[in-house]
């Protein structure tokens, strides 16, 4: 018996809907570069308390989606509404949360999101980047996590 995966709301390895990479606007192909887009999504997250893409865009998207959409069953449609509503719109230092990590002790916490959320996965952090400078910034301060 064969059955249709995309008759099913299923988990993926390629991650939440709202958490696509840029990138993953005209593809399903997955990348180390997509998974640090979405560790950084989970890392600010972590930082913030909350999820740093817009509510108002995060509404939009899960009326869109069924939970645990399977996105290998998002057409090309599918993909680029959720890119257009989120990610397009999603820009980290216009989030209120990190707007207020003003103090400089966090500039290395900054320097990290940003470069893990650049749009450019040319200019992205690699993987190996990512956590090499988590680990030195872990290592370098007394990690305070900010209020949210």
């Amino acid at each position: 018996v064969v059955q249709d995966p995309c008759a099913f709301t299923i988990s993926t390895d390629r991650g939440a809907a709202y958490r696509l990479a840029p990138e993953m606007k005209f593809t399903t192909a997955s990348s180390l570069s997509n998974n640090v887009w979405q560790l950084g999504l989970v890392f600010s997250r972590m930082v913030f308390g909350k999820r740093s893409v817009p509510s108002q865009e995060m509404a939009k998207a899960m009326k869109w989606l069924s939970p645990g959409t399977n996105l290998d069953c998002l057409s090309f449609e599918g993909r680029r509404f959720i890119h257009d509503i989120i990610v397009e719109k999603y820009d980290l230092e216009e989030v209120e949360a990190f707007k207020r990590l003003t103090n400089p002790k966090y500039n290395g916490l900054k320097d990290i999101l940003l470069g893990m959320l650049r749009k450019d996965y040319k200019k992205r952090l690699t993987a190996s980047e990512a956590l090499q400078a988590m680990e030195a910034y872990a290592k370098s301060a007394k990690v305070e996590v900010p209020e949210p």
